[in-house]
């Protein structure tokens, strides 16, 4: 785990900030490793490595994992940024301590413009009237084996993601293939720089939640 001085954080979408959930749900599944030569290096809000992850590890005694690894950044919040998770906790009716990681995640990346990967209906919708890139955790794979990243194709994706998500999205292995399948054709359309700007195109998150029959889906940016 890796301190950084606020000073020194990088800005712009193809920084990678994660949520406690993707960090747990790629940790329960042997895959935490995997994630982090995926990414190479990733963000998340200090109160989630500080606070949220540690308070759980008397019942979870794996998570402890997630806090030894050397890729992952522990971001503080500006000063000037707390007026911004108080509004947040406001709108959401959340207290003191429910849901700040999935706040200041959400001012990180207002402040940074990283692209934050939850799943959090609220936190998504938050993040999206905020104008910030956001997308979901299966996401990651999908685009990462779209593009061919670190030999992925959609079996080997698919070993991973069904062992991360444990159903929560796309539990049907030919659904999945296909939204792989689309997620090239989004590729080939936007031209992205690199895998992880494909991450953060509102398409990727649209493809899975119509794969899921969900609704509302995620809203598409009009061309």
């Amino acid at each position: 785990m890796v301190l950084q001085p606020d000073g020194v954080l990088p800005t712009g979408p193809e920084h990678i900030c994660l949520d406690a959930m993707v960090l747990i749900g790629w940790n329960n599944a042997g895959h935490l490793d995997r994630l982090g030569k995926l990414l190479g290096r990733a963000y998340t809000a200090d109160v989630i490595t500080k606070r949220e992850i540690p308070s759980g590890i008397g019942r979870f005694p794996q998570n402890r994992d997630i806090l030894d690894v050397d890729w992952l950044v522990e971001a503080p919040v500006r000063d000037e940024d707390a007026e911004l998770v108080a509004n947040i906790h406001g709108i959401w009716g959340s207290d003191d301590h429910k849901d700040m990681g999935e706040a200041e995640i959400i001012a990180l990346c207002n402040r940074h413009r990283w692209t934050a990967i939850t799943d959090d209906r609220q936190g998504r919708g938050t993040l999206e009237s905020y104008g910030a890139r956001y997308a979901y955790r299966a996401s990651l794979l999908i685009c990462a084996a779209a593009c061919g990243e670190q030999d992925l194709d959609a079996a080997s994706a698919w070993a991973i993601h069904r062992e991360v998500e444990q159903g929560t999205h796309v539990a049907d292995e030919r659904k999945y293939h296909r939204c792989i399948a689309l997620a090239k054709r989004v590729r080939e359309r936007y031209n992205p720089t690199s895998w992880i700007e494909l991450v953060g195109n509102p398409y990727i998150d649209h493809i899975i939640d119509v794969a899921d029959q969900r609704t509302p889906k995620r809203r598409l940016p009009s061309s």
